[in-house]
């Protein structure tokens, strides 16, 4: 069997894309390997804008337009290989990354590794600068995994069979709702079932700031996104063995992103943080380790209120933090709102 599949969606951005490519190039020397670029519907086919990279294993798709999550899915469906890298088009991976990681996953017998990360800066002619190095946390454990270390997209080398077990029926519905999040649908969907988890301890995944235009650049719609995601979780999550434990897990991440949110961001936005907290059963003050003196204020007047009273005394008002017109983000707030009325009816 071939050793691994590389699955990059792209879509429009080629320049990025080729220092990507190159990046792969460098990793997959001495692996028997695979590239599988998932063009989604870009105006001019991408396969016709790398010819210089005919000589490497590449495999083109090219689907109409359904978005980033889409793509990393239908790229997961037509790979061959053993082990599973996703790539976004604006990603570098160290030139050893692939076989470190392999080499650990088949000593392990592991089902995912995953790596710290290098930060870069990106200039225009090509040079990478180093600003620093995070090490992400150790641990073994799937939900916390998944839904605490949450590592970039592009940090976790899976075995295929295992996401193929657990994602050919997921329990998230696949729709392009995630797709500012889209690793984090992956994450959800795998966080209730048991998994062996290494981490190797080097920064072999690079995240690249560079001034092209980013999914991740406007918090709103990511924020939104995870609201629809967590709704649809408490939905639809199986009682399993992990289930209760993983729920508990998710309303935490619920609180802790009603705490970010901007104090004067419209209610119904953090409204709807609230009600999905409660929806999962909350979780207790224990769980939530939100520090001894929120402790106290919380213990005294309940934590959504100790929120509200610490978000207007510590957090900046939205004005200084708006990526996206008002308009706009009351059109996605209140598309949002129905459709996980509509899953909550629906379930």
């Amino acid at each position: 069997m071939m050793d691994i599949s590389i699955i990059i969606p792209c879509y429009n951005r080629i320049g990025l894309l080729k220092h990507t490519i190159k990046s792969v190039e460098e990793a997959i020397r001495g692996l028997n390997a695979e590239i599988i670029l998932v063009d989604d519907g870009s105006d001019t086919p991408i396969a016709e804008q790398i010819i210089e990279f005919q000589h490497l294993p590449l495999i083109n798709i090219r689907q109409k337009n359904s978005g980033l999550t889409t793509a990393r899915y239908n790229g997961l469906l037509t790979a061959n290989g053993r082990y599973i890298q996703f790539l976004d088009s604006d990603d570098k991976i160290a030139p050893d990354k692939l076989s470190e990681q392999l080499t650990a996953m088949q000593q392990a017998d592991a089902d995912v590794s995953y790596t710290d990360i290098a930060t870069y800066d990106y200039f225009d002619n090509d040079d990478l600068v180093l600003k620093f190095i995070t090490c992400a946390a150790t641990t073994i454990d799937p939900v916390r995994f998944y839904l605490e270390v949450q590592p970039p997209p592009h940090s976790p080398v899976f075995r295929k069979d295992y996401l193929l077990q657990h994602l050919r029926k997921p329990i998230i519905p696949l729709t392009r709702d995630y797709d500012y999040i889209g690793e984090v649908w992956f994450y959800y969907n795998l966080c209730i079932f048991p998994a062996s988890i290494i981490k190797v301890d080097k920064p072999l995944t690079y995240i690249i700031n560079h001034a092209d235009q980013r999914l991740t650049d406007h918090w709103e719609l990511m924020g939104l996104c995870a609201l629809l995601l967590m709704n649809r979780f408490a939905d639809n999550v199986p009682p399993t063995a992990l289930s209760v434990r993983t729920k508990t897990w998710v309303a935490v991440n619920v609180f802790r992103s009603f705490r970010r949110l901007p104090y004067d961001l419209d209610p119904a936005f953090q409204n709807a943080y609230i009600l999905l907290w409660r929806k999962l059963g909350k979780a207790t003050l224990s769980d939530i380790n939100p520090g001894r003196y929120f402790f106290w204020a919380a213990s005294l007047v309940g934590p959504i209120t100790a929120a509200k009273i610490y978000k207007s005394l510590y957090r900046r008002p939205y004005r200084t933090m708006r990526t996206i017109p008002e308009e706009k983000l009351r059109s996605q707030l209140l598309t949002t709102l129905q459709k996980i009325e509509k899953g909550h009816v629906a379930g």
